[in-house]
């Protein structure tokens, strides 16, 4: 178990421009838009990503959702 751990890369390449443009929208708290590979649309602040997710806090405090890094085919800012 601890080879494959050991030999498991991170998919997350934070020199790629497009982590750098999510990691300023989570920084600079812009509101976004998120539209799936099936159409489905979030709007939300960005609070994190990682290798797998995207968390997206929506209005009024509620609890973040987990959008899957693959299902977004859209990231646009509002406003």
């Amino acid at each position: 178990m601890k080879e494959y751990i050991d030999r498991r890369s991170s998919g997350l390449n934070t020199t790629l421009p497009s982590f750098r443009f999510v990691q300023e929208l989570i920084r600079s708290g812009s509101v976004v838009s998120l539209i799936t590979t099936t159409g489905q649309s979030y709007e939300g602040q960005l609070k994190w990503q990682d290798d797998n997710f995207f968390a997206l806090q929506q209005g009024g405090g509620s609890e973040m959702v987990l959008i899957g890094r693959s299902s977004v085919a859209v990231i646009r800012t509002l406003g």
